[in-house]
């Protein structure tokens, strides 16, 4: 019987590499993945992530509040700054360029005599036209649109300024040599006035206006990813302390506690001050700003009614024009005879928030119903052949300055309107100017409060996770 031969196993020859599989060492990002997988399996390890996780919420919800907060107050600077300025500025331009225009007319029917008060006016509103288009166009304007039109009109303006001011020049040399042409001149400036300068400046002053009205507009929008983003954090950090109560029978963990409330605190200023803010600019839009633009509107109607009065006398039997835009700008102010508490002037009363408005704009009322009155006798002289006299009537006694009391004359009143409406005006914009500077002023608190509280809150949730983790060392 045969028996099977055992073999032992060969010793391996030197030299000779040992055959076998070695465990492969694992890349060192799986290493890191799978460890930081086992510890999330242990209580510590998800308390470090529930922390990460809290703090990154409230540092974003921070981060957006404070970007939202920095986006309006910015809007409400450039309204305010950068708009505001603007816009008052075209709205006198045009004043400015309406008074010029009649202070001209004024000066050359006083004849080869003008007065000096009354060049030396002209000569200022034509200088402080030019100033305010110098200011205007050193305004900072974002690329095209309607800030592109703002710069074309104010292009316009200063090419056209100085050939009105020749034309004015020209009519004033001819008329104190007495020759008939200094009326021609006259009223080409006045054609040029009327049809191409006044209509930029009123284009002007509502491109500027409009700029204005969107950056309060943008300035009042209510935030929307702070909120919502807060709203989460909020709701994690009181998951976070229901989890905290059911594994530890601890009703309170003062670091968790106190991130809450700083959080609460940051998304609740937020939020009240934005509200303020929109109460604020939606009053200065809906409200304020209409006052000051009824205002200015029915002033500067009066200038241009004084305007056409004077050009009226200048054509000399040929005004039926001027005499006809005057009617129809008195009108406007008044509103249609028998049609009482209608016209610019009731309606600028009925929007003033000043409290001393209404009273004003009643006093202008009645200095314009005189003025009619008078505007009416002096039509009906003129076109019975009494000139003198509707010279009288319009602009008083030879020598007489523009608004002085001595004769009864539609300058005196124009010129009282005119002072009622100036006065008006200031107290309008104060208004305007305040209301919208205290929602720009509400802003400001969590503007700056937004960084400390966010770290706050981080902070003491850090501090509130660490004290858990402590109990496992």
């Amino acid at each position: 019987m045969t028996h099977p031969v055992t073999r032992r196993p060969r010793a391996p020859r030197v030299g000779h590499a040992v055959t076998g599989t070695a465990p492969a060492r694992r890349p060192a990002p799986v290493e890191a993945a799978l460890r930081l997988r086992a510890a999330a399996g242990t209580e510590p390890g998800r308390l470090r992530a529930i922390g990460a996780v809290l703090v990154g919420l409230i540092l974003l919800t921070g981060v957006l509040t404070a970007g939202e907060v920095a986006e309006r107050a910015g809007a409400a600077h450039d309204a305010l700054v950068s708009g505001a300025p603007p816009s008052a500025d075209a709205a006198r331009i045009h004043r400015s360029l309406a008074e010029a225009d009649t202070t001209a007319a004024m000066g050359f029917l006083a004849g080869g005599d003008e007065p000096r008060e009354v060049r030396e006016r002209h000569d200022e509103l034509v200088a402080d036209t030019a100033r305010l288009l110098t200011v205007a166009a050193s305004h900072p304007r974002p690329e095209g649109g309607p800030a592109a039109e703002a710069v074309e009109r104010i292009d316009l303006l200063n090419r056209t300024l100085p050939v009105y001011t020749g034309l004015v020049g020209a009519a004033r040399a001819d008329n104190r040599r007495g020759l008939p042409l200094g009326g021609a001149y006259l009223r080409y400036a006045n054609s040029l006035m009327q049809e191409v300068m006044l209509p930029a400046a009123r284009e002007l002053h509502a491109l500027e206006t409009e700029r204005m009205r969107a950056d309060l507009e943008r300035a009042s929008a209510l935030p929307v990813a702070g909120p919502l983003l807060g709203a989460v954090t909020l709701l994690a950090l009181l998951v976070t302390h229901r989890r905290h109560l059911r594994r530890t029978r601890r009703i309170l963990n003062p670091g968790l506690v106190a991130g809450t409330v700083a959080l609460t605190v940051l998304v609740g200023w937020a939020l009240a001050s934005h509200a303020v803010a929109r109460s604020s600019f939606g009053a200065a839009l809906g409200e304020n700003l209409p006052a000051v633009e009824a205002v200015n509107e029915a002033w500067a109607t009066v200038i241009l009614t004084r305007g056409d009065e004077n050009l009226f006398l200048v054509a000399r039997g040929s005004g039926g024009g001027y005499a006809e835009s005057a009617r129809q700008r008195l009108e406007r102010l008044s509103g249609p005879e028998g049609a009482a508490g209608t016209g610019l002037l009731a309606r600028a009363g009925e929007l003033a928030r000043d409290p001393r408005g209404p009273e004003r704009l009643a006093s202008a009322r009645e200095a314009v119903s005189i003025w009619w009155e008078l505007n009416t006798e002096a039509l009906r002289a003129e076109a019975s052949g009494e000139y003198d006299r509707a010279t009288r009537l319009i602009i008083g006694e030879p020598g007489e300055a523009e608004g002085s009391r001595g004769t009864a004359h539609t300058g005196t009143y124009a010129r009282a309107a005119g002072e009622e409406l100036r006065m008006a005006l200031e107290a309008e914009r104060e208004r305007f100017d305040e209301v919208a500077a205290a929602g720009r002023e509400a802003l400001r608190g969590p503007g700056e409060g937004a960084a400390p509280l966010t770290l706050l809150g981080a902070l003491t949730v850090v501090l509130g996770i660490g004290r858990r983790l402590a109990e496992y060392r």
